[in-house]
């Protein structure tokens, strides 16, 4: 497993040589625990050739202002966040009109595409890959979908998405499991996008977000079993009936 030393490194613009000055002048009040460090000992670092004490990892963790976990390369990316997302308002059958339904919260490429729609500026036209003229902010969003422009799309969701700034979230993703991760951020933006419009939200309360999880969770393994149709049915219908008397009485 890669570590984010370099990933982050690079997100805040700086060398080895740079990083390594900062660092120490991060710690030197620290000195007695937290060596000073060069930049070659940066890049054995990022190279997983070796690695830095606990102490280091902690101070690293406090540099970049992110969670230990995602600085040793636990979960998902920042950038593997957005371009999930960006790929996902592009699939075909995600690709709405503008004023598509932003309450189908189990599409989540239509349900961001189309509050992105909302939020979009005309200060934003300057991340579409191509155009020489004017445009609001609906001609913005119908161009960059109708040319595909993968790049308009992350540069935008990096800008409104509030989770692909959670490093904490981020880090306790399982990307081997695609359908676990996909709920989970469905969960969180439709939460934030509820917010944006007014509207109260359940899905903030993490005891009930975590019954979800677990009906989801159950779910699959039902599907991913090898037994009939039929039988998969009548399970499913009694894990939905158990996991709902338990949340109503919660």
């Amino acid at each position: 497993m890669d570590n984010r030393i370099k990933e982050l490194r690079k997100n805040k613009g700086l060398t080895l040589k740079e990083l390594a000055v900062e660092f120490n002048e991060f710690t030197k009040k620290d000195r007695e625990n937290i060596k000073t460090i060069s930049y070659s000992t940066l890049s054995r670092w990022e190279q997983g050739v070796t690695e830095p004490s606990l102490n280091t990892w902690q101070k690293l963790a406090d540099y970049f202002d992110v969670p230990i976990p995602y600085l040793q390369g636990l979960g998902m990316s920042k950038q593997e966040a957005i371009d999930i997302l960006a790929q996902e308002i592009l699939k075909p059958e995600n690709r709405l009109s503008p004023w598509g339904d932003y309450d189908d919260e189990y599409n989540l490429g239509e349900l961001l595409g189309s509050w992105l729609h909302d939020r979009l500026e005309v200060s934003d036209q300057k991340y579409l890959t191509k155009n020489d003229t004017q445009l609001n902010a609906d001609e913005i969003y119908d161009k960059a979908i109708k040319t595909k422009d993968i790049n308009f799309f992350k540069a935008i969701i990096k800008k409104y998405v509030n989770v692909v700034n959670d490093y904490h979230f981020l880090s306790t993703l399982n990307i081997s499991d695609e359908i676990v991760y996909m709920y989970q951020f469905r969960n969180v933006i439709n939460s934030q996008i509820r917010e944006y419009y007014g509207y109260s939200s359940t899905v903030t309360d993490p005891a009930t977000s975590n019954k979800l999880l677990d009906i989801v969770l159950n779910v699959k393994k039902v599907l991913d079993s090898h037994v009939e149709d039929s039988e998969k049915i009548d399970r499913l219908i009694e894990i939905v009936k158990k996991k709902t008397k338990k949340t109503n009485h919660a």
